[in-house]
């Protein structure tokens, strides 16, 4: 992702970023989308684990479904425990 940024006052320019904050439980994000921007390389395969609770299965990158919903459920948990 990129946003257009003075870059000096003459010419406006692209400055690549990390994303933003977006919105929503990410915990709660479809993993399919989550899928996609791993395949899109916007998140790796650990950001997609520990950050939307979605396990992808190497080398095809297959969500495991059942997994998924284990670690969702101790990502949950670990929250109320902090």
């Amino acid at each position: 992702m990129s946003h257009n940024q003075d870059v000096g006052g003459k010419t406006p320019g692209s400055v690549p970023t990390d994303g933003g904050e977006g919105c929503g439980d990410p915990l709660e994000r479809d993993p399919d989308a989550v899928q996609q921007d791993v395949y899109d390389r916007r998140v790796t395969v650990l950001m997609a684990r520990e950050q939307y609770g979605v396990v992808l299965q190497e080398p095809a990158l297959v969500v495991d479904q059942e997994a998924r919903q284990c670690l969702r459920m101790v990502l949950r948990a670990q929250r109320v425990e902090a």
